[in-house]
């Protein structure tokens, strides 16, 4: 069985500013494994994902920087069941301080970030694409081509009554915590979800908070300024007094 991998990169040229766009798509890639099953989709594959953010972790760890690129960067998997995309959550010491256009080494090193994940996903989970984001932005909206400018430039001329933007806070509370009654960590809301026996609160609220702050981040850039949790949602490690995430 083969597996077809694509890149489309679009680079846009206008006078020194360069852009890229691009996605390491899945939309060619097998629907079946080895064995012929189906393979799961991203809805289904939450723990996957889960499992794989410390396996990126170290691969961007291991990564080469280049200057102005911050020594430690935070790689968070932000799934979107809705749409198939994979997201790949870099924070925002992964862009050089001194990067004012695109450049090709630069966008490598994104380049192999998401071939990495798309590896580790290949004949295991079903999906449509691997995109990285830095700071919860796209390459082309970092360093957006000029067409985009001069779009973005109309509107908000048009828009010079739109309300300033601002802070977004989003409180992904609850969880798992240790009751000394009874010697264990346990559900801070026990009760599943009416209907089901084994889905918690504590454990999709995070999920759900992750999700909300992508559609902030892709949709709403003319009103939220910048999103703030209440609760530390990037780290990908296990914490090991509890042997839990």
């Amino acid at each position: 069985m083969s597996v077809t991998r694509g890149k489309e990169f679009t680079c846009i040229a206008a006078g020194l500013a360069l852009s890229l766009a691009f996605a390491s798509s899945a939309s060619s890639q097998q629907s079946q494994n080895q064995e012929g099953r189906p393979l799961p989709s991203v809805a289904q594959s939450l723990t996957i994902f889960h499992q794989l953010e410390p396996e990126l972790q170290r691969f961007v760890d291991q990564q080469p920087r280049l200057e102005g690129q911050a020594a430690r960067v935070t790689v968070r998997i932000t799934p979107e069941p809705s749409t198939g995309i994979v997201w790949i959550d870099l924070d925002s010491g992964y862009l050089p301080k001194t990067q004012t256009e695109f450049s090709e080494e630069f966008g490598d090193k994104l380049g192999e970030i998401e071939s990495e994940l798309y590896e580790y996903l290949s004949g295991t989970v079903q999906f449509k694409y691997v995109v990285a984001r830095i700071g919860g932005r796209t390459i082309n909206e970092i360093f957006p081509p000029d067409y985009i400018k001069e779009r973005r430039s109309k509107r908000s001329t048009r828009a010079a009554a739109t309300p300033v933007p601002g802070l977004v806070v989003i409180n992904p509370g609850h969880g798992k915590y240790f009751h000394y009654g009874d010697n264990a960590w346990v559900y801070e809301r026990p009760t599943p979800y009416v209907g089901t026996t084994n889905v918690h609160e504590d454990d999709v609220t995070l999920l759900f908070a992750q999700l909300l702050n992508t559609w902030l981040t892709s949709r709403s850039r003319n009103f939220v300024t910048e999103v703030r949790h209440t609760r530390a949602t990037g780290n990908p490690f296990i914490e090991p007094e509890s042997n839990l995430s």
